[in-house]
């Protein structure tokens, strides 16, 4: 079930391979069955978390908060700029993970769209049509 985390030395732990490829029966049997620990990153810093904010996995990442991933943990996006969990979610619209957030006390104002300069760095990092 463990996806194949590349060749050796490739840098991404398996865990990280296991959200990309929306594996979560493999993250739950790495994280709560083999006791990965959630907040490792890969050779570029993303961590798991961060990877299911982006693809708005809700069961990944409701395994994730369970086993205690770190939703403060920043990392930059494409333009750069540091970027939460919670404000990857925010940017690509995955509004069903807010209440998963709001359960570990990240306040999210209902109905409240993504920041406007988080929209705007992510249409200015597009490659232009």
């Amino acid at each position: 079930c463990v996806p194949c985390a590349g060749p050796p030395g490739a840098g991404r732990p398996p865990l990280v391979t296991a959200v990309i490829e929306s594996q979560c029966c493999c993250v739950r049997l790495l994280v709560v069955d083999l006791g990965v620990d959630v907040n490792v990153p890969d050779f570029i810093g993303t961590t798991a978390v961060w990877m299911a904010s982006m693809q708005g996995d809700y069961h990944t990442m409701f395994v994730l908060l369970y086993v205690g991933a770190d939703l403060t943990r920043a990392f930059p996006n494409h333009a750069g700029k540091p970027e939460t969990p919670v404000e990857v979610a925010w940017r690509y619209n995955h509004t069903d993970l807010f209440p998963l957030f709001a359960a570990r006390g990240i306040e999210i104002p209902p109905g409240t769209p993504p920041p406007q300069d988080l929209m705007e760095a992510y249409i200015d990092g597009m490659p232009n049509a």
